[in-house]
């Protein structure tokens, strides 16, 4: 961690020292009792089924060493501590601790987000600079208040960078977020229907998202993608932009773009690159990482050969064997324009059964919810699959979507759960065939995978 004292955890977030000298040295910060570390200060903060202050003497008794707190605690718990730091509201205090952070690195700082993308963008542009420089990186999707405190509460004096994930549900998110990150560069991976429960349009997802540029820091770079057309124009009055995509009027032009050897072969700005995954969207994706990370390091051979190591994050376009089926479980989250991209990639794999989609439910669309379910079952029809499996609260909605739009009855089935997918998968699908998974986090739809497994193997 970024060498800090406990006064200026004290003044950062605004609080009062119940017990410790101000002098002594912090070694860490969790919110985690069951991770604590020996010698963390433990921040109590409150989340939406939980309260951290329930959990003060477990951490403690895991060997915290002090606690973050906003109410008060019982004498014996007190007598525990060999910190005490009392503050208004635990989680906007660890938010203004890792801002203080961020002011003392040394290292710059990415930040990537997006309405979709942003996680693959974010674990491929570390991959790339990782070859050179010592990066910080958020784990897994931490892109929120505490995951992107949580990030920062790991950064160490030898981070040269921070590549940081910065998502928002909710107007005025990424404002906080810009606060807390004072981002070097700001890569905006596209502007799609996510979060419509909470943003009237796509120009409303576009305005929270470019948010974050007012905290770019004095002579900061924007990477933008120029083939959105929400994005195309962003960068006509200033001279921070550097646009990428496949037009002729992006800075970094992404061109012969070819399908072979289980990936893609293209050209970014004259070089050759082979990026060995599936989706035509992430070309965009690993162009992204390339355009930033050649700003970094320059043309450079290892950037090109690690290209060709990329990996995806789990549960993006991951493939899957079991029971002679294979599964594309694409199960990490879902929204109209992302679902189209999986649609995409299923049509384009080849299968020596049929192509199945088992499809969740679009979380967060708000008074849009019917209306883009009802478009998914069309867009399932016209892409040429050969079944769906409907699943979740809009399953028949879906369902319905995809008969008016042609599909026969026979191959149009409504799950009740997700036990029930996975029967039908194990009872009605070939061998050879192609499944693909997907659906919003909270649909978890990676759990039918795990019944499919179970079956499989009794």
């Amino acid at each position: 961690m970024i060498d800090l004292r406990l006064k200026d955890l004290a003044d950062a977030a605004g609080g009062r020292i119940l017990r410790g000298a101000g002098e002594q040295s912090v070694k860490g910060i969790s919110i985690d009792s069951r991770t604590v570390r020996n010698g963390d200060m433990f921040a109590a903060v409150r989340g939406k089924n939980f309260d951290g202050h329930d959990f003060v003497k477990e951490a403690l008794d895991r060997g915290a060493s002090g606690i973050i707190v906003s109410r008060k605690m019982p004498r014996d718990i007190m007598d525990m501590c060999g910190a005490v730091l009392e503050v208004g509201e635990v989680t906007p205090a660890a938010a203004d601790i890792a801002g203080e952070i961020r002011k003392r690195m040394n290292g710059k700082v990415i930040a990537v987000t997006g309405s979709n993308g942003k996680n693959t963008v974010k674990d491929m542009l570390s991959w790339l600079l990782s070859g050179k420089d010592k990066v910080l990186a958020s784990k897994r999707s931490f892109n929120n208040i505490i995951g992107l405190s949580l990030t920062l509460f790991d950064a160490e004096p030898y981070h040269e960078t921070a590549v940081l994930e910065l998502g928002t549900n909710h107007p005025g998110e990424m404002a906080v977020l810009g606060r807390i990150a004072r981002p070097d560069v700001i890569v905006i991976t596209n502007i799609g229907r996510a979060h419509m429960e909470f943003f009237s349009s796509k120009e409303g997802v576009l305005k929270e998202k470019t948010a974050l540029t007012k905290y770019l820091r004095q002579g900061g770079k924007i990477f933008v993608n120029g083939d959105d057309p929400l994005l195309r124009d962003f960068g006509d009055s200033r001279d921070d932009v550097i646009s990428f995509g496949m037009s002729g009027w992006n800075d970094m032009r992404i061109e012969d773009v070819s399908r072979r050897d289980g990936g893609y072969r293209f050209r970014l700005q004259g070089k050759s690159y082979f990026f060995p995954q599936d989706g035509l969207h992430n070309v965009y994706n690993v162009s992204a990482a390339i355009a930033v990370a050649l700003d970094f390091v320059g043309e450079s051979p290892s950037i090109e050969e690690r290209v060709r190591t990329v990996a995806l994050p789990p549960m993006r376009l991951e493939r899957v064997t079991a029971g002679g089926i294979d599964f594309i479980n694409d199960s990490y989250n879902a929204n109209p324009d992302s679902f189209k991209c999986a649609l995409d990639v299923l049509s384009e794999n080849a299968c020596k059964g049929g192509r199945v989609v088992v499809a969740g439910d679009m979380m967060e669309m708000g008074e849009e919810s019917e209306a883009v379910h009802r478009e998914l079952g069309r867009r399932i029809a016209e892409s040429g699959a050969d079944m769906l499996v409907a699943v979740g609260t809009w399953s028949d909605v879906t369902a319905e979507g995809a008969l008016a739009a042609g599909m026969d009855k026979g191959r149009v089935t409504v799950a009740k759960d997700h036990g029930h997918a996975a029967e039908i998968i194990k009872n009605r699908i070939s061998e050879g065939s192609c499944v693909l998974l997907k659906g919003s986090r909270a649909a978890k739809m990676e759990d039918i995978l795990k019944c499919f497994m179970t079956y499989s193997i009794r």
